[in-house]
């Protein structure tokens, strides 16, 4: 926001707009779906906020999303995302995707602005980088192309914000973006059991979009998990193949269980010794630095 308070002229904001929240959005989606006559058993004013957000989230603009309507809903869509960005800009305000969309548009047009903030920043860390989403992938390319001095540090299996707009592709690709950095595997778990990291490499090893890492830790062999059957306290040992069977099983049918009268599981608890609750990535990050190597 610093940024765009001061430069904002320079790509055709006025210098003291205002930052529109979630109410204030939600109330200009409203005006502008009863000004195009929506149906709101069609889509809600929520379900538009999404679908605009997503839009702004992924880089695409108003024309961008007019030229690539292919159906009468998403035509719909781009003529409400016309008119929110028209009454938005007639309040002199920005929304909160607009402050990272609007700082690439500086620095794409503005190349004084950029040099600037290069000369700023010289060396760049990004955590949590496998929830940065395309603004935020574009702005760090962009102040990074010439120095280089970037790391970023974070794991594809903690990927939880795509509903937010984040890009798994950012991280996963990064080797691809530079192709001189230094990757970093810190495969060493502080939190959790041994029993604990066998099960769940097991499982998020069947993910296809990620990182190859093996996770180890020097923490105590622990118990293993246990079943809670519904309606009682009771926790019962579990075997790994029951627990598997059970997760893997198609709805509709059974499990193959240890004992003939164990219940379908309503849910599996872990019972260790570890410090915390399970975090079975939380030991993994990949710092991939285009500097390090040098």
């Amino acid at each position: 926001m610093r940024i765009l308070r001061e430069h904002a002229p320079r790509i055709g904001l006025p210098a003291g707009f205002v930052i529109y929240d979630e109410d204030d959005r939600l109330t200009i989606v409203k005006e502008a779906m009863r000004e195009l006559q929506f149906d709101e058993r069609d889509m809600t004013a929520a379900t538009a906020v999404h679908r605009l957000s997503h839009a702004k989230n992924q880089m695409v603009s108003v024309e961008e999303a007019e030229r690539l309507a292919r159906t009468p809903r998403e035509e719909r869509i781009a003529s409400l995302y016309r008119v929110y960005e028209t009454r938005l800009r007639a309040a002199r305000a920005v929304d909160f995707d607009d402050l990272l969309l609007l700082v690439v548009r500086l620095f794409e047009t503005s190349p004084a602005s950029l040099d600037w903030y290069r000369g700023m920043w010289k060396y760049v860390l990004v955590d949590e980088y496998q929830d940065t989403n395309r603004a935020q992938y574009r702005i760090i390319r962009l102040l990074t192309e010439e120095h280089r001095n970037l790391c970023v540090v974070g794991d594809p299996d903690q990927s939880v914000y795509r509903w937010r707009g984040a890009d798994l592709r950012n991280i996963l690709d990064f080797e691809k973006d530079f192709p001189d950095c230094r990757v970093v595997a810190l495969e060493q778990n502080y939190r959790s059991t041994k029993q604990i990291l066998r099960m769940a490499s097991a499982v998020i090893e069947h993910n296809t979009a990620r990182k190859d890492k093996r996770l180890w830790t020097e923490n105590p062999e622990g118990s293993g998990p246990r079943y809670t059957g519904p309606g009682t306290r009771t926790r019962r040992p579990l075997s790994w193949p029951a627990l598997f069977a059970a997760c893997a099983t198609p709805a509709g049918t059974t499990a193959t269980w240890p004992s003939s009268t164990a219940p379908t599981p309503s849910r599996v608890s872990w019972k260790t010794r570890s410090a915390g609750p399970p975090s079975p990535t939380s030991s993994w990050a990949g710092c991939a630095s285009t500097s390090a190597a040098r």
